[in-house]
């Protein structure tokens, strides 16, 4: 319970954070889901779901997504891709813990660079689950959670057989 009050805590000051940086930020219209659904790739050993997207935009918030969901035995793993177009609130939950470290008996959250982009690693060892979350050029939030899992070292190999070049340069 002090861990969830902490977080959202965290949250809620990184929230407050994005949205006074929201003058500074140059918005652009995010890259359409059909872009974003071709770096969910087929991974070798797993069985996988179609992929799904979706492009919204509400106002000057406009937002593209795209995620895919595989299955290997028992473990279940989410990948997903976000564009924000640069609008902070997309990212406050990466900014939220970006500079955010803790290792205890039920969690380490740390900071980690895949492929030259900064991330985020948390591993929740009383639930058996690992997350990696990267921030690609800025831009483009790539999330990848996994379960049951006590490391996230297959997390990692499955980021390292992503396009992230091909993401940032989808970007420029």
């Amino acid at each position: 319970m002090k861990k969830w009050i902490l977080l959202s805590i965290i949250l809620g000051l990184a929230v407050l954070a994005a949205g006074s940086l929201a003058a500074q930020e140059k918005r652009v219209d995010p890259v359409n889901w059909r872009e974003l659904v071709s770096l969910l790739v087929d991974l070798p050993g797993y069985e996988a779901d179609k992929p799904e997207g979706a492009t919204t935009s509400m106002a000057e918030f406009k937002m593209s997504q795209a995620s895919r969901n595989y299955r290997k035995g028992d473990l279940s793993v989410e990948i997903q891709v976000v564009d924000g177009g640069f609008f902070p609130m997309a990212y406050a939950s990466y900014k939220a813990l970006e500079n955010f470290e803790i290792d205890t008996s039920d969690q380490l959250t740390r900071k980690v660079t895949i492929q030259g982009f900064s991330g985020i690693e948390n591993i929740d060892y009383e639930h058996k689950s690992a997350m990696l979350m990267l921030l690609v050029s800025d831009r483009f939030l790539v999330t990848v959670k996994g379960e049951p899992l006590g490391d996230s070292a297959g997390l990692k190999e499955i980021v390292g057989r992503l396009d992230l070049n091909k993401l940032a340069a989808l970007g420029k």
